[in-house]
């Protein structure tokens, strides 16, 4: 991993420790791999989702801010834009991502269309 990546994760990782995301967290699964993250969505209330734990993988790659992370649902969701593995249909995990989005705008955007 190139230290661009590293820096920009490390900083990504602060800045949600800082400032914590409504019903949602996540960061790395140890600390030996900072690429590699676990995350968690409560289902927000007045939803079909409401009181749901939804957990997520985030696996970031070494062009990373530059090409956006791998996200895909750990916990089996119905949705008609989540597949049965998991895998999210957002375009801004494919061909809309921009440096300028982050891990904290990205669970915003996942539990606002999604959950």
């Amino acid at each position: 991993m190139n230290n661009l990546t590293n820096k920009r994760i490390k900083n990504e990782l602060d800045d949600l420790n800082k400032s914590p995301i409504p019903n949602c967290s996540a960061g790395p699964i140890n600390n030996n791999d900072i690429t590699k993250w676990d995350g968690t969505i409560i289902g927000p209330e007045d939803t079909p989702y409401m009181n749901g734990i939804f957990n997520i993988s985030i696996e970031f790659t070494s062009e990373y801010p530059f090409k956006p992370p791998r996200v895909f649902f750990k916990t089996k969701i119905y949705h008609c834009n989540i597949n049965d593995q998991g895998g999210i249909c957002l375009d801004i995990l494919k061909n809309n991502w921009s440096p300028a989005l982050n891990i904290s705008k990205l669970l915003l955007i996942i539990m606002c269309i999604y959950i």
